[in-house]
């Protein structure tokens, strides 16, 4: 009931190399490749995605990674390995102007000396938004904060791991969570990103997207997590807000008192 053609498997949860084409729905000999087929006929089952005739997933435009293998069939599920993707031809990089702006900046730079631990003891976490400059929102000074940043500005591990150091080691003791409005994780249906995830590149990710519907819940939800993790020190002075991109105001948003 397997249809292989060429695998390849680093290490359980590392990248796949090679090309895998599975039954879909099938029972498989090979535990990774019955928890994968059965992985992603969940999410493919759960996520709208067009099937094929057979009830197998099919193919979609934002499909770009997959690579066909000779004597396939779309009655299979085909798993590629992860290629190098053409880019747009309006793209330009930006680096080496970049570059030379760093050159210029050099000529000028004034900030010698500043210590390593923040001045105000304050951190910021926030959604990595590019209309969101968190120095000029609040008018900070560089040495002033450690600044966080992620995609929605979500408590996460990592997060977590960042603030730990920043308290623990760098000499924190107030945290600021900022998301805002018209986020790009209010756009996203999380089930189908990642069932098209599983079908191009072949494995589930181990990590969550953390979409969500209204940034106000969603900050009210982070205050809650850095409230109930064992690991952060100072939880007398978090507080939540969040920006509004059509007029820059900051808004607060009280936590949860469930929480509090």
């Amino acid at each position: 009931g397997v249809r292989v053609f060429a695998l390849e498997v680093q290490q359980l949860g590392a990248d796949l190399v090679g090309d895998v084409v599975v039954h879909v729905g099938t029972q498989h000999d090979n535990p990774v490749l019955h928890q994968t087929a059965k992985d992603v006929e969940t999410w493919v089952g759960g996520s709208g995605l067009e099937r094929n005739g057979d009830g197998t997933c099919g193919k979609w435009g934002r499909l770009r990674h997959g690579r066909e293998v000779s004597g396939a069939t779309p009655s299979v599920a085909h798993f590629g390995q992860n290629e190098r993707v053409t880019d747009d031809e309006q793209f330009s990089p930006s680096t080496d102007e970049l570059l030379g702006n760093n050159e210029n900046f050099v000529t000028q730079f004034a900030d010698h000396g500043l210590a390593l631990t923040p001045k105000r003891q304050l951190a910021v976490m926030a959604c990595m938004d590019s209309r969101m400059d968190i120095f000029q929102m609040l008018g900070l000074a560089h040495g002033d904060a450690h600044i966080i940043r992620n995609a929605g500005g979500v408590v996460t591990d990592d997060v977590v791991r960042s603030l730990v150091l920043s308290q623990r080691v760098l000499g924190t003791q107030e945290i600021l969570l900022i998301h805002h409005t018209d986020c790009g994780l209010q756009k996203v249906e999380e089930a189908k990103f990642y069932a098209e995830l599983a079908y191009e590149v072949g494995m589930k990710p181990w990590w969550s997207l953390e979409a969500f519907d209204d940034p106000y819940d969603d900050v009210r939800q982070s205050i809650g997590r850095l409230l109930h993790s064992p690991f952060i020190t100072h939880k007398n002075h978090i507080r939540g807000f969040v920006y509004d991109v059509n007029n820059g105001r900051l808004n607060e948003v009280s936590a949860d008192p469930r929480h509090v």
